[in-house]
């Protein structure tokens, strides 16, 4: 967003350069351009969006996410009955799913999901996930399917017009 805005103000710039310097329908083409690309890139700002939209586009991210990574391997405390070897494989296969799945949704997704996390909080919005849930620190557990799930849920019973209700937005002030 903030590369489109700098575009915007940069032709509204040059538009003004060439009114002055060249031709003034030149410089209007581009100062009529640079005002649209910057109001695009303002009309697609994610804090324009309401907070439902977006708990539901980190929602089908999340599912998104779950479904390219496939099915979680058997539990190897299944296999009682299969030699070491075949039990080693299933073991590594488990963990390696796993190790895999945490590292990119702490890489990927975590920062969005505690921020929405926030921000339904903040609006009096509880999504029934704990904390540790969202923000795993000491284990290789997430479910990103239950997290999921979870958003939307909670997005689908709140009404079309939730938006951020935080520090320095319209509905905080007296």
């Amino acid at each position: 967003m903030a590369k489109t805005t700098a575009w915007g103000f940069g032709l509204m710039l040059v538009g003004v350069a060439l009114g002055v310097l060249v031709t003034r329908a030149g410089g209007l083409v581009c100062v009529v351009a640079g005002m649209a690309m910057t109001l695009w890139s303002l009309f697609r700002s994610p804090r324009l969006q309401s907070l439902k939209q977006r708990t539901l586009r980190l929602a089908n991210d999340l599912l998104e996410f779950g479904d390219k990574r496939g099915p979680e391997p058997s539990n190897p405390l299944s296999y009682e009955g299969s030699d070491q070897t075949e039990q080693g494989r299933i073991s590594n296969a488990h963990f390696e799913w796993k190790r895999s799945t945490y590292f990119n949704y702490m890489a990927h997704f975590r920062d969005r999901v505690v921020e929405i996390y926030y921000e339904l909080a903040a609006a009096h919005i509880f999504t029934g996930l704990d904390y540790r849930e969202i923000d795993p620190q000491a284990t290789f557990e997430v479910d990103v399917k239950r997290i999921a799930e979870a958003l939307l849920r909670t997005a689908s019973q709140m009404p079309s017009s939730a938006r951020t209700q935080g520090v320095g937005s319209d509905k905080s002030r007296p």
